[in-house]
């Protein structure tokens, strides 16, 4: 049989977008970059009535009684604003020390294949000797990696030990070593802008005007076949000075190009 009605040919779309997120407080908002997926769900909450009045219940009425939602997004680009979204800490914050002249350390022992510390990052040795006053001797005794300070033993197995001295070179913050606290905050709240790009289907522009950031699921730091990935929650909260139609947000077509 034909159709009888004109069927709908040209409105699909496929959408894709770039995402900026703007903290609370902030004037500026920082671009989330590539990701793989963003997502929107809505928790809707109805209650309703089956009323009684024929011998079969019947649904007479639902209404609803709550409202909100949650975007998911799968970031790729992980710039500073995603590593801090890992760590749940504010971005921006970068490792300080002030220069060290000269600190020395005194280890009672070193076991060959353990790693040891100097506590001074961004470190050089000026001497490192055994316990009779010998040298130690670079790549044969152990390996030094001055960006933290640290030092790998591979000489005998076990010996007496000794003492380390490092001076350490003063670090800025416009050197930007960006330093994370783990766990340290409970998210980011702020707000989330869409701007489309699909050139299938018409693009859309979103405001969602106050989220809550917090990463989601598996942090994968270490191996795997694919590029390291974030997986954040955005939790919709309403804005009270807006009125009741874009208490949560809003989403307008983009002019034609």
């Amino acid at each position: 049989m034909a159709n009888i009605w004109q069927p709908i040919v040209d409105n699909y779309a496929k959408y894709s977008m770039q995402v900026a997120f703007q903290p609370q407080g902030d004037d500026g908002a920082y671009k989330l970059g590539d990701l793989e997926t963003a997502t929107m769900s809505y928790d809707i909450t109805e209650i309703e009535r089956w009323s009684r009045e024929d011998a079969m219940p019947f649904l007479a009425r639902t209404d609803v009684t709550r409202k909100g939602g949650t975007l998911n997004m799968t970031i790729f680009s992980i710039t500073e604003f995603a590593k801090a979204l890992m760590a749940m800490d504010d971005p921006g914050q970068y490792l300080t020390q002030a220069a060290v002249p000269s600190v020395t350390k005194i280890f009672p022992a070193f076991r060959r294949g353990r790693i040891y510390s100097t506590g001074v990052k961004s470190s050089s040795i000026t001497e490192f000797k055994d316990t009779d006053d010998e040298e130690y001797i670079l790549d044969t005794d152990y390996r030094f990696f001055g960006d933290t300070g640290d030092f790998e033993w591979i000489g005998p197995t076990t010996t007496t030990g000794g003492s380390i001295t490092v001076s350490g070179s003063a670090i800025t913050a416009t050197a930007g070593r960006q330093e994370l606290g783990i766990l340290a905050g409970s998210g980011q709240r702020g707000r989330l802008v869409m701007w489309g790009t699909n050139e299938i289907g018409k693009p859309v522009h979103v405001e969602l005007w106050s989220v809550k950031l917090t990463p989601t699921g598996e942090i994968n730091l270490h191996g795997g076949d694919d590029y390291t990935s974030l997986q954040v929650q955005a939790k919709l909260y309403g804005d009270a000075t807006k009125e009741p139609r874009f208490r949560y947000g809003r989403m307008i077509d983009l002019a034609a190009a």
